[in-house]
């Protein structure tokens, strides 16, 4: 397949019940993301999906199956779903990158996975022994870029001064990515 010149972005919608689509939908609606990339939303069919997509916008939709407002597992299962398939696509070389919407760890739990939450889930889908989040931003306020990488990830409060300890390479080799 030959790669379009803007890069083509998976989008999970995260959390029926959050502010995934919510924020999701905002930032496709800004002119700025919009010219950066194409996208390819993944998430639950909501009644007023279609309603939500911005005017003028060209936005691919993938569904990871219909919410209804139903109980905690189904929000874990379209949930877990859509990040599921962003890392299909991308390990087939489809999208060139994923941005993921928060998630309840509770629901995901419900939906009978058990990792803490979607950076684990990548890990285990991608067979890498470790991963580190990292939020990026190419330009600030301040007119710099900044990255920001979680020293720890989900657990227990006193497990934590251990896992900083234990993390610190991997938390090393997320600041400097791309070298």
């Amino acid at each position: 397949m030959t790669k379009p010149a803007r890069p083509r972005i998976a989008v999970t919608l995260g959390d029926p019940r959050g502010i995934g689509p919510e924020v999701t939908f905002a930032a496709l609606a800004d002119p700025a993301v919009a010219e950066g990339a194409d996208f390819v939303v993944l998430g639950p069919e909501t009644p007023d999906v279609a309603k939500r997509t911005p005017a003028g916008r060209k936005v691919e939709f993938e569904l990871s199956g219909r919410w209804e407002g139903s109980d905690e597992r189904e929000a874990g299962l379209v949930s877990a779903r859509a990040v599921e398939r962003a890392i299909a696509l991308a390990l087939n070389g489809d999208v060139d990158g994923i941005v993921t919407a928060p998630i309840s760890k509770t629901a995901l739990r419900a939906a009978g996975y058990d990792g803490p939450g979607h950076t684990e889930l990548l890990r285990a889908r991608c067979d890498v022994p470790d991963v580190t989040m990292v939020m990026a931003a190419e330009h600030t306020p301040l007119g710099g870029s900044l990255r920001v990488a979680l020293s720890s990830s989900s657990a227990a409060r006193g497990s934590w001064p251990a896992r900083f300890v234990t993390g610190g390479a991997s938390l090393v080799r997320a600041l400097r990515w791309p070298a």
